[in-house]
């Protein structure tokens, strides 16, 4: 609920100073009291609806003895109301004495040096001489200026919570506010309850994404195993192949000398048989 909707409802829930002095009841209403009495039966609409045509056609004289008895205490009533207002808790029940005063804006404050009604200010500012004009913004921007540091001394001093809890109306807000402020720690909590699950989210995904990385490395391991594997194994064949390519070589080399031994060996024999 808005500050100024708020402030509304106050001062309609908060009613009347209970220390202000109780205005007496009027003639007729002395007499409708004596009229409920007598016919207590009757709904108060009824009753008052009832009073009202019976004191409408009472004498003068009948009536006579119920404004006599409303007069009594107005004397009384009076003189309280006098010491109430000196005391300064009517001003108090208003606003807190200590709130520093808003001054008055430069065409205001003219008017008031003027003497001049609220259908006659905008007309007689317009005409102002520029100089006199102002004289009148320049004091009304230096009230303003102080207005507002006092303003903030007077936030920050507790004397308007003070006020409000004295005057009946900090409770009245409070209930008032209640049910926002209750709105407010559900939507806390929602937000909380959405920002719990946001990082549970996202720590699953981080987990998921480790996990992934790890598989991927793992993978990527056993890939440079099997590839240093191959490697190997190719190097063990290339080995082998040229093994075998040496002893086919030595092989032949043996066979060539075999047979430069049988050829030397039959050139020799036919000699010694020639």
């Amino acid at each position: 609920m808005a500050c100024a909707a708020v402030a509304a409802v106050v001062l309609k829930k908060r009613g009347r100073d209970p220390e202000r002095p109780r205005r007496p009841s009027s003639a007729f209403l002395l007499f409708f009291a004596d009229f409920r009495k007598k016919n207590g039966k009757l709904p108060v609409t009824e009753a008052a609806k009832g009073a009202g045509d019976q004191w409408n056609k009472m004498t003068a004289k009948d009536k006579a003895t119920y404004e006599k008895a409303a007069e009594k205490p107005k004397d009384a009533y009076q003189k309280d109301m006098k010491k109430y207002r000196e005391s300064g808790k009517a001003e108090l029940w208003k606003r807190d004495p200590n709130r520093p005063k808003r001054p008055l804006t430069a065409q205001f404050a003219y008017m008031v040096d003027a003497k001049l009604t609220s259908s006659e200010i905008k007309k007689a500012w317009a005409a102002l001489a520029a100089p006199k004009k102002a004289t009148y913004q320049k004091q009304s921007e230096t009230k303003m200026a102080t207005y507002v540091k006092d303003m903030k001394k007077y936030k920050a001093s507790g004397s308007e919570d003070k006020w409000k809890k004295q005057v009946g109306i900090k409770a009245i807000e409070d209930k008032l506010n209640a049910p926002k402020e209750k709105e407010q720690a559900k939507a806390l909590k929602e937000k909380e309850k959405a920002k719990a699950i946001k990082e549970k989210v996202k720590a699953k995904a981080m987990k998921e994404k480790e996990k992934l990385k790890a598989l991927k490395e793992k993978e990527r391991a056993k890939a440079m195993a099997m590839q240093k594997k191959l490697k190997a194994l190719k190097e063990k064949e290339k080995l082998k192949a040229l093994k075998e390519k040496l002893k086919a070589k030595n092989m032949k080399l043996k066979q060539a000398e075999k047979m430069k031994k049988e050829k030397a060996k039959a050139t020799k024999k036919v000699k010694v048989n020639a």
